[in-house]
C-alpha cells in the first residue's frame, strides 16, 4: 500500500536512478573505442571532458555540443521523472477506492478522450464520424481506398481503347513489353503506350467515363453506406457556379504564370497556333476527360480523405497524408524527379489549405481541371509526364532550356517555375485566409 512517505522516497530516488543507470552502463564499456559517443552521456561525458582538459586535449566544439546534448538529455530525464511521479501521485489514497479501480477509471477516461467519434479533432465540411475504427482498419479504409478504386477503374477504362484502337504502332509497343524486365523499362514502354493512346478520342472518352464511375462510387459510399450528406465531401450547396468559375480562373492564372515565367527566361518558344481539323474531335474528347479527372482526384484526396483523417488526427496530419499520397499516385509517371516530388507536395498543400479555408472543393475541382487542360491543350506542355496531341498553342523547348526549370519529360510540374508560382500562391492563401473564410458564409 503506497503512502506519502513512499512517494517522497520515489521523488528523491528516481532522478538519481537515471543517473546511476547512465554511469553504470557507460563504465562497463570501453571509452577508448567509443570515446566520441561517451562525450554525450550526461555527467560521465563531462568527467571525460575534464580529463581531456587536464591532458591538453580540450577543444571548444566538442565541449559546446556535449554540454548542449547533456542539458537536453537532463531536461528529458526530469520531464519523464515528473510524468512518472505525477501518475504515481494519484495512487496515494487512504479512502475506500482501490488502486485498480483508479487505474481502470483512468484508462476509461483516456479512451474516451482518444475516441475521435465522440471528440473529433476537427470538423471539415461539417463531417462527423459515426463509427469508431482502430488504426489499422482506419488506414486501410480511408487511406488506401483511392489506390484500389483508381487501379480498378483505370484498368477497366483501358480495355475498350486497347481492343478498338487500330494501328501497328500500338501492337509493336505492346509486344515490346515481353522483353522488358526492369522497372525503368516498364515505365518507358508504358509511356510509349500512353503516348499512342493519348492520340485516341476513344481513349479520352473511356478515361472520362472511368472517372465518372469513380465519382459515383464515392457518392454512393458517402450517401448510402456512411449515410452522410454529400456536403461532407466538400460539395456545399451555396453559389456552386460562382465557386466553380472562380476555380477555372485560378487554375488558368497559375499555369499561365508558369508558362510566362518559362517564356521570359528563354526556356520555351512558340512554334505555331491552331488545331488541325482532324484533331478537333480529340480536343473535345480531352475536355470530356479533364472535367471528371480533376474532380475525381479532388474528391479522393481533399473531399473524402482530408475530413476523415482530420477528424481523427487533426488538420496538419490530414494535409500531410493526403499530399503524400497525391504525390505517390503520380510517382510512376515518366520523368518523375525530386523537384516533381516537391512540387506535387506543394500543390497538394496549396489545395489542402484552400479546401480548409473555403470549406468546399468546388473551386479545387475546377482549378485542377483548368490547370491540366490549359497546360496540355492550350499551351501544349506535358501534364505529369503525359503529352497531349491536340493543343491551341504549339510550344517547344529552346536549345538552352534547362530541365531544372522546365521539368524535362515530366513537364512544368517537375521544374522550378511551378515551385516559385505555387509557393507564391501558398503565401497569398495564408495572407488572405480570413477573406477566404468569409466565402463560407457568402
Amino acid at each position: 500500500i503506497m503512502n506519502n512517505t513512499v512517494v517522497s522516497a520515489q521523488t528523491t530516488f528516481l532522478p538519481i536512478f537515471f543517473l546511476f543507470v547512465a554511469l553504470s552502463v557507460s563504465i562497463m564499456q570501453c571509452p577508448e573505442k567509443y570515446e566520441g559517443i561517451y562525450h554525450y552521456i550526461p555527467f560521465y561525458g563531462q568527467y571525460l571532458g575534464i580529463a581531456e582538459c587536464l591532458y591538453g586535449k580540450f577543444s571548444i566544439g566538442p565541449f559546446i555540443s556535449s554540454t548542449l546534448t547533456t542539458v537536453s538529455l537532463v531536461a528529458i530525464s526530469v520531464f519523464i521523472s515528473a510524468k512518472l511521479l505525477n501518475s504515481e501521485r494519484f495512487t496515494v489514497n487512504s479512502g475506500s477506492i482501490t488502486d485498480r479501480e483508479l487505474q481502470r477509471q483512468s484508462k476509461e477516461n483516456e479512451k474516451s478522450l482518444s475516441n475521435y467519434v465522440a471528440h473529433p479533432k476537427i470538423s471539415l465540411y461539417g463531417y462527423h464520424p459515426k463509427k469508431y475504427m482502430d488504426h489499422g482498419s482506419f488506414i486501410a479504409s480511408h487511406v488506401f481506398r483511392p489506390l484500389v478504386i483508381l487501379s480498378v477503374f483505370q484498368l477497366i477504362s483501358l480495355v475498350p481503347p486497347l481492343l478498338l484502337t487500330s494501328g501497328s504502332g500500338l501492337t509493336e509497343v505492346m509486344y515490346a513489353l515481353k522483353g522488358v524486365n526492369t522497372v525503368p523499362g516498364v515505365i518507358k514502354v508504358g509511356a510509349e503506350i500512353m503516348g499512342i493512346l493519348m492520340s485516341s478520342p476513344l481513349f479520352m472518352v473511356s478515361m472520362g467515363f472511368g472517372y465518372v464511375l469513380m465519382i459515383l462510387v464515392y457518392c454512393f459510399r458517402v450517401k448510402y453506406l456512411e449515410k452522410d450528406s454529400l456536403s461532407t465531401m466538400g460539395f456545399g450547396y451555396k453559389k456552386i457556379l460562382i465557386r466553380y468559375i472562380s476555380g477555372l480562373g485560378l487554375g488558368f492564372l497559375m499555369i499561365s504564370l508558369v508558362y510566362g515565367l518559362l517564356y521570359v527566361t528563354g526556356q520555351i518558344r512558340v512554334t505555331g497556333f491552331g488545331i488541325t481539323p482532324d484533331r478537333i474531335l480529340l480536343f473535345i474528347a480531352y475536355i470530356s476527360m479533364w472535367i471528371p479527372q480533376g474532380a475525381t482526384e479532388e474528391i479522393m484526396f481533399r473531399g473524402y480523405m482530408m475530413p476523415r483523417v482530420a477528424s481523427r488526427y487533426g488538420l496538419v496530419p490530414s494535409i500531410i497524408i493526403s499530399s503524400a499520397l497525391f504525390c505517390i499516385f503520380h510517382g510512376m509517371n515518366p520523368g518523375f524527379s525530386v523537384i516533381a516530388f516537391i512540387n506535387l507536395i506543394l500543390i497538394s498543400v496549396l489545395y489542402g489549405l484552400i479546401a480548409y479555408y473555403m470549406d468546399n472543393i468546388w473551386t479545387l475541382c475546377a482549378c485542377h481541371t483548368m490547370w491540366n487542360f490549359t497546360q496540355g491543350n492550350i499551351y501544349g506542355l506535358e501534364v505529369s509526364g503525359n503529352t497531349g496531341s491536340a493543343t491551341l498553342i504549339h510550344t517547344s523547348y529552346t536549345a538552352s532550356a534547362n530541365s531544372l526549370w522546365t521539368g524535362g519529360t515530366f513537364g512544368p510540374e517537375g521544374g522550378l517555375a511551378v515551385t516559385i508560382v505555387v509557393l507564391v500562391f501558398i503565401g497569398l492563401v495564408l495572407i488572405f485566409r480570413n477573406k477566404l473564410r468569409a466565402t463560407r458564409r457568402a
